[in-house]
């Protein structure tokens, strides 16, 4: 499972060392447009993104595709 939020610069990976749950950094470094961005991952997963919808129209209408 992953997790962002505008504050991060890149995607957070839930992991469980010694059965406790921590965020932990990986090297998937997050320009602007998280949406754009995991549309053009090919990285399975479960992503949980904060403040997404707090984004303007302008922003959520914007064109987004997946090029493979």
């Amino acid at each position: 499972m992953y997790v962002w939020n505008p504050g991060y610069s890149t995607l957070q990976q839930l992991v469980a060392p010694q059965e406790q749950i921590i965020l932990q950094s990986t090297t998937q470094t997050v320009e602007q447009d998280i949406l754009q961005f995991l549309l053009e991952q090919s990285k399975p997963g479960i992503y949980l993104l904060e403040e997404v919808l707090h984004s303007t129209v302008a922003e959520m209408s914007r064109p987004r595709c997946y090029n493979s």
